[in-house]
């Protein structure tokens, strides 16, 4: 059985009367670190990033308050550092997350009809051909920076091709890992092998 849990306290360590949301938490160098998705007018639409310090978990100081667009690398990102997680290592203080960017929803006319055809072929079905054609209308990217002093970020750069996003990094005896998804519908307006086995 897993022992009981209580709760001490709950106190609010930020707010802006906007949406903030979705935080990570993490210990690197004696001093705690908490970053989230900030600045935003409702759930869904474009956020900055704010990502605070703290020694005792108590009193929390911004060191880093950043707009939409800072850490954007393509021209078509519409939402960058979307989902931000920590990576502390002994050197550094990494930072992965990913962005959201307009995709093209609109399937050829030339390729539709054969597409289709062999969706349904597959054993695929008209719900999930829907899916797939509606999934090309945004594409993900991964991307990551670091700090190795907690003040100076390097600029971010890309991590794997695009249509990639990868969730809440580990360590484990000395090794990085993280949980990666891939979006077939990035990858252009073919069905790959892989793609066939899934459907």
């Amino acid at each position: 059985m897993l022992p009981a849990m209580r709760w001490v306290s709950v106190e609010e360590v930020y707010a802006d009367g906007a949406h903030n949301a979705w935080p990570d938490l993490c210990r690197w160098r004696d001093r705690y670190w908490l970053v989230f998705p900030a600045h935003a007018e409702g759930h869904g639409l474009p956020h900055g990033l704010v990502m605070l310090s703290s020694a005792d978990g108590s009193t929390w100081e911004t060191v880093l308050d950043i707009t939409a667009g800072e850490w954007q690398i393509e021209a078509d990102e519409k939402w960058p550092a979307q989902t931000v997680f920590f990576l502390p290592t002994d050197e550094r203080l990494i930072v992965v997350f990913w962005s959201a960017a307009s995709g093209d929803d609109v399937i050829p006319s030339d390729l539709e009809a054969g597409l289709r055809a062999r969706w349904l072929e597959l054993g695929g079905g008209e719900d999930s051909w829907s899916r797939w054609v509606m999934r090309h209308g945004a594409s993900n990217r991964t991307r990551v920076t670091y700090t190795e002093d907690g003040v100076n970020w390097t600029q971010p750069v890309p991590l794997l091709e695009p249509g990639w996003w990868l969730w809440r990094p580990h360590t484990f005896e000395g090794r990085h890992y993280m949980i990666g998804f891939l979006n077939h519908a990035q990858l252009g307006w073919t069905i790959s092998s892989e793609l066939e086995s899934m459907i």
